[in-house]
């Protein structure tokens, strides 16, 4: 089970890079640069995504060549680190520029103590930019603080009514919130991070054809590789086991990891009865 799981998070980078390169080199309505116009920005994240999980890092797999050609043709920041280990009090720093010591955010369950004057959305809307965020939240923002607002969440699209959507809310919701052993049973544009992306393109297209002479902030906040892992076909068979490099996680790797893996492990145990299972009987 640990290569499958191994072949899953492999198989949710290659889909997550085959989006951003659908986006990044998408066709999107040309305008010719403006003197002292201020540029438009594309902030996008993923949760959990390892930087040694690229081949340019070392990793044994070419899993991630588009990402790998983005760090050769721009910039990339091999020395850079995140505020916290741990999602909100993470997101929350970079937003508004502080240690989590000073937003008093430290954990993911006190994000309502988030202390701050002003933030990167703030700032931006005083320089009159249309502002939109499409995906994960995890943070204090709220829709009213934004143009435009899209969620997604880790176990799927709230409030969605149609029925191709509602299959893969159902199908995330069986994996107990750990993994899919099997292909899942739906392609991968109707995977989240294809239809986030696929938002905020439509978002921007809607402002080239509102005729908006702003500026535009928008922010993509993509859920995966962050489990629950799951994987589409054609990528589910990319990599088959024989060829997968020697895993360095599970329950095998808890005495050389130390007592402070143990213990999580067995935290996680405590509150999830389920936690390490799979769902291998979904069927659509």
């Amino acid at each position: 089970m640990l290569k499958t799981k191994h072949i899953a998070i492999l198989s949710v980078l290659a889909i997550i890079a085959v989006s951003l390169l659908s986006f990044i080199k998408g066709p999107l309505p040309k305008s010719k640069p403006q003197a002292n116009k201020p540029p438009n920005i594309i902030l996008v994240i993923v949760d959990q995504w390892r930087a040694d999980a690229t081949k340019r890092e070392g990793f044994a797999l070419n899993t991630t060549p588009f990402l790998d050609s983005l760090a050769q043709t721009g910039i990339w920041f091999n020395k850079a680190y995140c505020a916290a280990p741990i999602c909100a009090p993470s997101r929350i720093s970079m937003f508004t520029g502080r240690f989590p010591s000073a937003t008093h955010t430290r954990s993911n369950f006190n994000i309502v103590d988030a202390t701050y004057q002003t933030d990167l959305v703030s700032v931006l809307k005083s320089k009159d930019y249309a502002t939109a965020f499409v995906g994960k939240n995890h943070t204090y923002l709220t829709p009213k603080m934004f143009d435009y607002w899209h969620n997604y969440d880790h176990l799927g699209e709230p409030m969605v009514k149609d029925p191709e959507k509602l299959a893969v809310n159902k199908f995330l919701g069986s994996t107990n919130f750990y993994m899919s052993e099997k292909p899942a049973p739906f392609p991968a544009s109707l995977q989240q991070p294809s239809r986030i992306i696929k938002t905020g393109e439509e978002w921007i297209t809607s402002q080239k054809t509102a005729g908006s002479t702003k500026p535009f902030f928008l922010y993509l906040s993509i859920p995966e590789p962050h489990n629950p892992y799951h994987v589409s076909e054609p990528y589910y068979s990319m990599f088959p086991a024989k060829d997968l490099p020697q895993f360095k996680a599970g329950a095998a790797s808890l005495q050389t990891k130390g007592n402070k893996w143990a213990l999580q492990r067995s935290l996680f145990h405590m509150g999830y009865g389920d936690y390490g299972k799979t769902d291998t009987t979904y069927t659509q």
